[in-house]
């Protein structure tokens, strides 16, 4: 049975021999009141009394996250190349993806706990819009989960696939009208490194750059900078450098759009495309090069 974030964090409290007076200090950060709920499972804590009761249990805030129950290596493979293996638009690519999904519904879905179906119903959702173009997958999915996820502050993996769901919606609707909560769920994606696996930091990364293509469509860049930074840092901790290509061509956007600086844009172009050329990407290459030409007619 999955143990609840206050269960675990009580039993390692207590098994470092710390009182909740102890724990707590001067209470400045945290009260016993609020460590006495969160304990009971009354309430959730803040990012920032998360990473205080973290440091004061000596983990790393992301391990008292509960997990879920142990899952079959051959589900988890699928998974994990449904996440990693770019589909590029690309209608071979959607096909290998379709294989996927079925071996995952015909032979796991069924027994999965809840948490994960919602990572593949999402998933699933997600590549059904990007192979159709069609907005109106997952709407039901997102209506269900959009209340429970705006209010959160530490998200899971399920999470940051519904943020990345919802970035793609708006993004082909063009809806001007979620501004507001498109920059909430894009400044809460910039907060979670903390709270995120080394090992899931693509998912992170991922639904960060699912996002910025929205912001570009309704020309705000206010958090543009920053996304561009955690991605920066993303790479850099991962030493996953396949994506350095995109990240210059967050760059180059700036300095086109915002900027109105032509030659710092079309230099970190030509970066981006000597990067996709360096790891043998050829459709990247070629996709930048599209995406400049697009970038021209649109802002020249």
């Amino acid at each position: 049975m999955e143990e609840l974030l206050g269960t675990r964090i009580e039993r390692l409290r207590k098994a470092r021999g710390m009182s909740r007076p102890d724990f707590c200090e001067d209470e400045s950060q945290l009260s016993i009141r609020q460590l006495v709920r969160i304990e009971k499972g009354e309430s959730q804590p803040t990012i920032s009394r998360m990473h205080y009761i973290a440091k004061r249990l000596g983990v790393p805030a992301y391990t008292l996250i509960p997990d879920y129950q142990e899952l079959s290596k051959r589900y988890l493979e699928l998974k994990y190349l449904i996440l990693r293996k770019p589909a590029y638009q690309d209608e071979s690519e959607f096909d290998n993806k379709d294989k996927l999904f079925d071996e995952i519904y015909e032979n796991y879905y069924y027994d999965l706990p809840e948490d994960e179906k919602l990572i593949v119903d999402t998933l699933q959702a997600i590549y059904d819009i990007l192979r159709s173009k069609d907005s109106r997958y997952g709407d039901n999915l997102l209506m269900e989960q959009l209340d429970n996820l705006r209010k959160k502050e530490i998200l899971n993996i399920s999470d940051l696939l519904l943020i990345r769901l919802y970035f793609i919606k708006v993004t082909l609707r063009n809806d001007t009208n979620t501004v507001k909560l498109a920059l909430h769920f894009l400044q809460l994606l910039l907060e979670q490194s903390e709270f995120t696996k080394l090992e899931d930091f693509f998912i992170l990364r991922d639904a960060i750059f699912g996002g910025l293509p929205y912001f570009e469509t309704i020309n705000n860049y206010d958090l543009w900078c920053v996304a561009v930074e955690c991605l920066e840092e993303i790479v850099e901790k991962t030493q996953d450098f396949q994506k350095k290509p995109l990240i210059l061509m967050l760059e180059w956007k700036f300095q086109l759009v915002r900027e109105k600086n032509f030659s710092s844009a079309e230099s970190y172009y030509q970066q981006a495309k000597q990067f996709a050329t360096m790891i043998g990407d050829a459709r990247l290459k070629n996709n930048l090069e599209q995406e400049w030409k697009k970038d021209l007619r649109k802002h020249l």
